[in-house]
């Protein structure tokens, strides 16, 4: 299916997104070779390993329809791949947050008895974002990283989140400077 996506996406590039007719007659004679190879077509395979669906691209739609079954197949390698390649979970972890607004528009066409709806949708429910991020093993960095700069945008005094761990707040574990002030000159601890 991605082929497909691919395939009208490379005409749109060459050909321009202005005139879809022209992307359709172009589309639909590479959909001929496709599948009358040889120009017999009796003797078209019907076993091929790699099936059309040509239908799909007859939505005004099909670059989000694209990027969502991208996604779909993504997924099952980018989720046990954070667990090994920690110094990319950020990565993962945007990817993967960045769909969010995709999951919201499918979730919104795709209403019972909805014919919009892209037939690998319903297996991509269990990947959408709001549901897989609390699960991932660098989500409670993430939150916290997030709050950090939050914190960190909102504060007057410009701190700088540094190497304390997730940016806890400090401040309210101990006592401020002001109230304790050791310097050694006042300190009880006697030097010889």
């Amino acid at each position: 299916m991605l082929l497909n996506y691919w395939i009208y996406d490379k005409l749109t590039d060459t050909l321009g997104t202005e005139n879809n007719s022209v992307i359709d007659v172009a589309f639909g004679s590479l959909q001929y070779i496709w599948n009358y190879p040889m120009g017999n077509e009796k003797n078209t395979n019907p076993y091929k390993k790699c099936k059309d669906n040509f239908n799909i691209l007859t939505k005004a739609d099909w670059e989000k329809r694209k990027e969502l079954y991208a996604y779909y197949i993504d997924y099952s390698t980018i989720k046990p791949m954070i667990k090994f390649y920690k110094s990319k979970f950020k990565d993962f972890y945007k990817y993967i947050e960045g769909k969010q607004k995709l999951f919201k528009y499918f979730r919104d066409i795709c209403y019972p008895d909805s014919t919009e709806c892209p037939d690998y949708y319903i297996k991509c429910k269990d990947y959408n974002a709001e549901s897989v991020l609390h699960t991932l093993s660098c989500h409670i960095h993430m939150i916290s990283t997030k709050k950090c700069l939050a914190t960190q945008a909102h504060s007057e005094q410009g701190l700088v989140c540094g190497p304390r761990p997730y940016c806890s707040d400090l401040s309210r574990h101990g006592a401020a400077s002001s109230v304790l002030e050791m310097t050694h000159e006042n300190s009880d601890i006697g030097t010889s």
